[in-house]
């Protein structure tokens, strides 16, 4: 697939934002005649003085909530020193950074390992995957020397997919990759996963902020796991549905 120049890209935003500026503007007009309509069925009946409180309603809140339809928003963040100023901490109390980017990038969830090490699952692709293949990672992060600052920063596994869930077990980790949950392995020792195994596909993806998270092993040996009720799952293993 050719790549867009970013003249042919800002065009085709342009003509996006344009065609969705011209469809709200339709829908507002479209509220309005269906309002109109509303309003001359009530004239005559005697729950006038009802409907004219819920036509301000329509004319009013609607076309507001319209309003920022194509608009762009820019976020910006304050510096992770001026983040630490900001802390009220109480007395015996202390408050220190212990990693930041470019080791971290939108981290989603993080566990500690035996050894003390900070598991962290990362989505730059967050909050929308543009178009190709998305690369986001697991990052392991080190403090070696007790400062409680990590000097230690490993790529367990990359390529991933909005991973939303981790947990240890079976001498790997499972983890999300969606649509997949994953298990992932280093046998070699060199801190980078080289066994990936596809357990269970087909988890919805329609909303990443109601994919499957929050991985928690049961006294029973199972692994338990949250899925939004805003998804459309059919799950199955590589050897059919489950």
């Amino acid at each position: 697939m050719k790549a867009l120049s970013d003249e042919e890209s800002e065009k085709r935003k342009q003509a996006f934002i344009s065609e969705e500026g011209l469809l709200v503007m339709k829908l507002r007009q479209g509220l309005r005649l269906r309002g109109r309509e509303w309003l001359n069925r009530q004239s005559g009946r005697s729950g006038w003085r009802f409907a004219f409180p819920y036509s301000v309603l329509c004319f009013v809140a609607l076309p507001l909530m319209l309003v920022g339809c194509g608009r762009e928003t820019a976020q910006t963040f304050d510096h992770p020193d001026e983040q630490l100023e900001a802390f009220e901490v109480a007395d015996g109390f202390e408050v220190n950074l212990f990693a930041a980017e470019p080791m971290l990038a939108n981290p989603i969830q993080m566990t500690f390992d035996p050894d003390g090490r900070l598991w962290v699952t990362n989505a730059p692709s967050f909050i929308h995957v543009e178009p190709g293949v998305p690369n986001d990672f697991i990052s392991v992060l080190e403090d070696s020397d007790g400062d409680g600052v990590a000097d230690r920063h490993t790529v367990f596994a990359d390529g991933l997919t909005m991973p939303t869930g981790i947990a240890f077990g079976d001498g790997g980790v499972y983890v999300v990759s969606q649509p997949h949950l994953l298990f992932l392995k280093d046998t070699d020792g060199d801190g980078r996963a080289d066994y990936r195994r596809v357990l269970l596909s087909g988890f919805g993806i329609e909303d990443n902020h109601h994919a499957i998270s929050t991985f928690r092993w049961g006294p029973g040996g199972h692994l338990y796991f949250q899925s939004g009720i805003f998804l459309h799952s059919q799950v199955e293993t590589p050897h059919g549905v489950v």
